[in-house]
């Protein structure tokens, strides 16, 4: 079934997970609904608040926003040195990398997605 702007996101996730098509093939169920959640909002984009917007509407001001950018950098910068070193391979950085977006998420009081994207946005800036 094509997806349009009117589909729901239950019946894309639904789609995902039971499709057969090649392109999902070796795809856990996790990851079949993050990619359908990944179609429904990239046509959705009008109603997705910017990370910006919403750090700032859960009160984090400039400073906070730094200090949580410098907490991300505590928890993860000797783990990035390891990954180009070459003493530890992706999937360990990637182990790092989630449990610090779960620490970030706790410490600093915002949800998990977001804390997610803030750590993968700063590795994705260091290496």
């Amino acid at each position: 079934m094509p997806i349009t702007k009117a589909t729901s996101i239950d019946q894309i996730i639904h789609d995902f997970v039971h499709s057969d098509n090649p392109k999902f093939a070796g795809k856990s169920k996790e990851e079949r609904i993050k990619m359908a959640q990944g179609a429904y909002y990239g046509m959705h984009k009008e109603s997705v608040m910017s990370f910006k917007e919403y750090l700032t509407s859960k009160s984090l001001d400039e400073s906070k926003m730094s200090e949580l950018h410098a907490s991300i950098g505590e928890h993860l910068n000797k783990h990035i040195k390891a990954y180009k070193a070459g003493k530890i391979d992706a999937d360990t950085l990637g182990t790092h990398v989630t449990n610090a977006h779960s620490k970030i998420a706790d410490e600093f009081g915002i949800p998990h997605h977001a804390a997610k994207k803030l750590t993968n946005n700063y590795v994705d800036s260091k290496i």
